[in-house]
């Protein structure tokens, strides 16, 4: 896969530019301010349907201006294709290759892509509502059945709550949305523990290299059926009528999906607790490094990889591995405000100055 070129009209603090891209390392430099971040946004927001920045689209358009609008062109097949997306602050318009889709979410699978910024340290220092996030955009862009069941996953609990606010129910109401959470719960669970399996045997290869040790690593999924011997459509089903009691008092749904978690661990101790910064972004870039690599034997068609502030990923000692893996992949966009100390000697390398 290879994306070609984009143009921007009126997005963030581009009016009217167009970017031709190379096929290997394209790297995006400029002072703070120039519009660096808003050229990996743009791709964010192509491949995924959001901005990694910010939640409304507005917030995207050019300051004084109404509308903004992005065309992107790429080759994936052999076949050149094209996504367009624009928002005029009372309707958004999608369409790829000329035909209109509906929502941001048809767009997952389209032009995959795996972005590494710096908020992702997150995924190892924060809560679980980050790695949740993770796990949810990479099935959704891998399996169309995960976002499919997610959404309905999404809607069934949304309902739910909604009873248990009211404290009144028909027990056929509420019975038909426990089906439905444990019916799309149940795969939703399947693949995330699945995915923990396939990202920990990749990324001890990847950990290995980046801190030169042998150590063991592990990711461990957390479901909150715990309680139940089996973890089957059935018993989910019946433990959500088993909550509702507690469930009432609280007004909301406490276990699912969406209350769920992984695990990083060195040495059956948690990497957020007991390793050093180095190790931690060690550790985040060999994660991304896994999610490139499982994308690309899941699509046939390799993903792009995004890079922000490349500088501040990892200490020097760490930088020339990270480096060698980088030219490795197919696509990479990176920023950064230095051209000179990076990638001084990749082939096929594209510098776009700002």
């Amino acid at each position: 896969m290879f994306l070609k070129s984009i143009a921007f009209k009126n997005f963030r603090n581009h009016r009217n530019l167009t970017l031709f891209f190379d096929k290997k390392i394209n790297l995006i430099v400029g002072d703070n301010g120039s519009g660096k971040t808003n050229i990996l946004e743009a791709i964010h927001l192509l491949s995924i349907g959001k901005s990694f920045r910010t939640n409304s689209l507005e917030d995207l358009i050019h300051h004084g201006q109404s509308y903004f609008h992005l065309e992107a062109e790429f080759i994936k097949e052999d076949t050149s294709q094209y996504l367009k997306i624009g928002y005029d602050k009372n309707k958004k318009k999608i369409e790829h290759n000329s035909t209109a889709l509906r929502s941001f979410s048809e767009l997952l699978g389209i032009l995959p892509s795996v972005l590494y910024a710096p908020k992702d340290i997150s995924l190892i220092t924060s809560g679980p509502l980050e790695r949740r996030k993770f796990l949810n955009v990479y099935l959704s862009q891998k399996d169309k059945n995960y976002l499919f069941h997610l959404i309905r996953y999404s809607k069934a609990l949304e309902q739910r709550n909604a009873l248990l606010k009211r404290g009144s129910f028909q027990e056929a109401e509420i019975s038909s949305f426990e089906k439905q959470l444990a019916l799309s719960g149940f795969y939703l669970i399947e693949q995330r523990i699945s995915a923990a399996t396939f990202l920990q045997n990749k990324i001890s290869s990847f950990v290995k290299e980046l801190i030169n040790k042998e150590e063991s690593f592990e990711i461990q999924y957390i479901h909150s059926f715990e309680a139940l011997k089996e973890l089957h459509v059935e018993a989910m089903g019946e433990f959500y009528k088993k909550q509702r009691p507690k469930e009432l008092a609280y007004k909301t749904t406490l276990v699912g999906p969406h209350r769920e978690d992984f695990s990083i661990l060195l040495n059956n101790r948690l990497v957020k607790s007991f390793c050093s910064e180095g190790q931690k972004r060690s550790f985040l870039h060999a994660l991304k490094l896994s999610e490139w690599t499982l994308l690309a034997e899941k699509e046939g068609a390799a993903p792009l990889m995004c890079i922000d502030d490349i500088g501040i990923h990892l200490d020097p000692s760490r930088n020339s591995l990270l480096q060698k893996s980088l030219t490795s992949l197919n696509q990479v966009f990176i920023t950064t405000p230095q051209s000179d100390l990076l990638f001084h000697q990749a082939e096929n390398m594209k510098v776009i100055k700002l």
